[in-house]
C-alpha cells in the first residue's frame, strides 16, 4: 500500500471522528504512506490511489464515498464510527457492506452483527494508533486516579437523540 485517499474531515472542529482521522493521518505519515483528504477539486484531477478509507457518519455520505471510491482506488475500506450498523436488516447498510472491501468496527456489538456475513471482511480495531498520537498535545491531558470501590461510566456523545444504558 503506497497511497490512501481519506473521505472525512480532520480537525477543526475537533470531535471523535475528526480526531480519529487526524490520528490515522499521522500514523500513515509515520509509516511513509502517502495520504490525501478528499475534496471536490479531486473530481477534476482524478488521481488513482491504492485504497480509499471512509470516515463518515451519515449513511448517504458513506454510500456516495464508496461509489466514488470505486473510481479512485482499487479497494474501499470503511471505518464505521458508532453502533447502529445493521447490514443484515437495513437495505442501505447492506449496500454499504457489499461495496466495502473491508470494514473496521470500533465495538464488539457491531462486530457480532457483521461477522456471520463474512468474518474475514470485518475487523475490530481501536481508532488510536501509537504512531498517530500527537505527543506535543499530551500536556493538556488530565488523568484521574481510579478508586477500585467505584464504578466509572465512559460516555460517547454524538448527534444521537437517544442512549442505551449498560447494566
Amino acid at each position: 500500500m503506497n497511497s490512501v485517499l481519506i473521505f472525512g474531515k480532520a480537525p477543526p472542529p475537533s470531535g471523535g471522528v475528526t480526531k480519529s482521522v487526524e490520528n490515522i493521518l499521522h500514523a500513515f505519515k509515520h509509516r511513509h504512506i502517502q495520504t490525501a483528504l478528499f475534496s471536490r477539486a479531486m473530481l477534476v484531477s482524478f488521481r488513482k490511489y491504492d485504497i480509499t478509507h471512509i470516515h463518515y457518519i451519515k449513511r448517504w455520505k458513506i454510500l456516495a464515498a464508496l461509489l466514488l471510491g470505486k473510481l479512485f482506488a482499487k479497494k474501499n475500506v470503511l471505518t464505521y464510527h458508532g453502533s447502529d450498523f445493521y447490514p443484515d436488516t437495513q437495505w442501505l447498510d447492506a449496500c454499504v457492506y457489499r461495496l466495502s472491501d473491508g470494514i473496521v468496527v470500533l465495538n464488539r456489538l457491531v462486530l457480532k452483527r457483521c461477522q456471520h456475513l463474512d468474518a474475514a471482511k470485518v475487523v475490530l480495531l481501536t481508532p488510536i494508533f501509537q504512531e498517530g498520537l500527537i505527543h506535543k498535545n499530551s500536556k493538556t491531558i488530565s488523568y484521574f486516579k481510579k478508586d477500585a470501590g467505584k464504578k466509572y461510566i465512559l460516555l460517547y456523545a454524538s448527534r444521537k437523540d437517544f442512549f442505551n444504558t449498560l447494566e
